[in-house]
């Protein structure tokens, strides 16, 4: 499950992630590193801590990552759900989902766009879904 969630993570942001490349020249070696930007952040968002092995590789693959539970219950509520880390013009979100909820995403996403508790709001082009389940009635909806 672990090398799953891996691919469709990277499968998520490969076309998003900012990566630079560092060539070390010595004397008798060459060595290309790949670097994320360091100044990019990324808070994954998920809503069930029964598929959470699902995104244990996401450390792995993005390391400057922070992990946020937030459920359908939690939404439902009319108060701010969680704290989140600082969100700036650099956070990149991504809600990783097993079953697509097209109600859970919209009450997600109005409260992440209109998030009082951070100086810049979330932007929908600073978002990116991730589901392992989905029906094209449901994606229709969002």
């Amino acid at each position: 499950m672990k090398q799953l969630g891996i691919l469709t993570i990277y499968e998520t942001i490969r076309n998003w992630i900012k990566i630079y490349k560092l060539n070390i020249k010595q004397k008798k070696y060459e060595k290309e590193i790949t670097i994320v930007d360091p100044k990019e952040s990324y808070i994954i968002i998920f809503n069930d801590l029964k598929h959470l092995s699902f995104l244990n590789g996401a450390q792995e693959l993005v390391p400057n990552s922070n992990f946020k539970l937030i459920s359908s219950e939690e939404i439902d509520k009319k108060e701010n759900i969680v704290k989140l880390p600082k969100i700036n013009s650099c956070t990149k979100i991504i809600v990783a989902v097993h079953k697509l909820n097209s109600k859970y995403i919209k009450k997600l996403l109005g409260y992440l766009i209109k998030n009082k508790q951070h100086k810049t709001k979330s932007s929908p082009h600073n978002m990116h879904f991730m589901c392992i389940r989905s029906i094209n009635k449901t994606r229709s909806k969002i």
